[in-house]
């Protein structure tokens, strides 16, 4: 994990967001800790999915959340998945999102599944 580890984290958890060292220090030491069989076999699962034709059949509401700084799951990629989903949607972009999840998001998505579920 280590000789993957600052890739992965410059990433995900920019310089920018790192202001409070004990927690990212945590984050970091967390992410260390993943058993690197697992981590190789997710990606290597990932690197060969393509779902492209199985958007279409999403028939439940869709919440779609785009950070426009995540280079782990970058705008272009994710705007052309959205519009293929034929189900009812909630769009956000977040101008200064990276790819780690954040309050901002939480409140946003809980907001919206509220509304869905009528709660």
């Amino acid at each position: 994990m280590r000789g993957v580890c600052e890739t992965s984290l410059a990433r995900s958890y920019p310089e920018i967001l790192r202001g409070d060292a004990a927690r990212f220090e945590t984050y970091r030491l967390r992410w260390l800790a993943n058993a690197p069989d697992g981590f190789a076999a997710i990606n290597r699962m990932l690197a060969g999915m393509d779902m492209a034709a199985d958007y279409a059949k999403i028939t439940c509401p869709t919440l779609v959340d785009i950070g426009m700084k995540d280079k782990t799951c970058p705008y272009h990629t994710i705007m052309p998945v959205s519009a293929k989903i034929n189900a009812p949607k909630g769009l956000h972009v977040y101008p200064d999102l990276v790819h780690s999840p954040c309050t901002d998001f939480n409140a946003h998505a809980l907001s919206w599944l509220r509304r869905y579920l009528g709660a």
